[in-house]
């Protein structure tokens, strides 16, 4: 019988925007919709869409709720550019895992 396993404990994945650091879930604890449904999104043109619901799942609830903030703030804002950079990393970080043999 083949056994599948699930990683029990993993590092964060963590980054910096400004002097704000953000951590996000480990690889190995991501759920599996989170990258289907956020690819779908894209894909369907819903870009705020796809984007909130993959920082509000990837991210820990406070690194999200302040991501969130700063993408409204005038003060202290995260740009479009870099929004899209930290989505692209994250995505990065989150398919090397189903990339590589086992």
């Amino acid at each position: 019988m083949k056994e599948f396993k699930v990683a029990e404990a993993a590092d964060l994945i963590e980054f910096k925007i400004g002097s704000d650091v953000f951590k996000a879930i480990a690889p190995e604890r991501l759920p599996g919709n989170v990258l289907i449904r956020y690819a779908e999104t894209v894909q369907a043109g819903k870009l705020y869409e796809a984007h909130q619901v993959f920082f509000t799942r990837a991210l820990d609830k406070e690194s999200a709720e302040l991501f969130n903030h700063r993408l409204d703030s005038k003060e202290n804002p995260i740009p479009l550019n870099t929004m899209a950079e930290v989505a692209e990393w994250l995505v990065e970080q989150y398919s090397a895992l189903t990339s590589s043999p086992s």
